[in-house]
């Protein structure tokens, strides 16, 4: 009997052994875990505070640097449309509002790159293309979204914001045109940019100045935004409008490619 009792004894003791080893594993690998935790929530922690310094630089950018080259801008065209401003100075003026876009470009890209993600909406980046075109001529666009938003990859929200705003500066400059239209419509793994106008102006020279300029910082030129959209496996369309203006038509895909037209 007492050998029986040593014996049970024993295997109780064993079992013990075994359940406090046991539980000592499972504290450790809570502790591991726990560890793993406070470390991701400390990075987490940064990743949140550096977000917000990013969009508060983003948003000092936009209220400050960028609403002052907007009145640059204004004040140029304000020169350019007086008729007794000399030849001369004409050209410096019309290159003055060659540096001015370009910059607001630049700025818009930092804002782009500042703001959370990495990304703004493309509506929004839009918006403050047209935003950009009204506050320097006498253009009305207006902007039409058709279906539900869907992510774009960053590299083909730079390239459809970037024709939007050379499309629209080449109706100022040539079409005439009193009023201009973006149409943005999504569909399944698509997205389409149209910019058109009812300009009445010299539409031959205007395609002409499209084919021709080939990107030189000032011109995108349509050769350049073709091999653009091409190189993101899209496919672009130029052509008049019922009624009068022209229209430049841009699809590209989210995936996939797009057939040729």
């Amino acid at each position: 009997v007492t050998l029986a009792n040593h014996a049970g004894v024993a295997l109780h003791n064993a079992s013990l052994f075994q359940e406090n080893e046991r539980r000592a594993a499972e504290l450790e690998r809570r502790g591991s875990e726990l560890e793993g935790t406070l470390r991701r929530l400390e990075q987490a922690g940064r990743r949140q505070l550096l977000s917000e310094e990013r969009n508060r630089i983003a948003r000092e950018l936009h209220d400050s640097v960028a609403q002052h080259l907007l009145t640059i801008g204004m004040n140029l065209e304000w020169c350019r449309r007086q008729p007794s401003t000399p030849p001369v100075v004409l050209e410096r003026v019309l290159a003055a509002q060659g540096l001015a876009r370009s910059a607001m470009g630049e700025i818009r890209e930092v804002i782009f790159e500042l703001a959370s993600d990495g990304q703004i909406e493309l509506p929004r980046a839009l918006r403050d293309v047209i935003e950009d075109v009204e506050a320097g001529t006498r253009l009305e666009v207006g902007l039409r979204v058709y279906g539900q938003t869907q992510p774009v990859p960053a590299a083909t929200q730079h390239s459809l914001v970037q024709i939007s705003r050379e499309a629209l500066f080449n109706v100022v400059r040539h079409a005439e045109a009193r009023h201009a239209w973006v149409t943005l419509r999504w569909r399944r793994q698509v997205v389409s940019l149209a910019v058109a106008d009812d300009g009445s102006g010299n539409h031959r020279k205007l395609q002409h100045h499209l084919f021709i300029s080939q990107g030189n910082g000032d011109h995108l030129g349509l050769t350049s935004i073709a091999e653009r959209v091409r190189a993101l496996g899209g496919a672009t369309w130029f052509e008049r409008r019922r009624g009068g203006g022209v229209k430049l038509r841009v699809e590209v895909p989210l995936g996939g490619s797009v057939g040729p037209a």
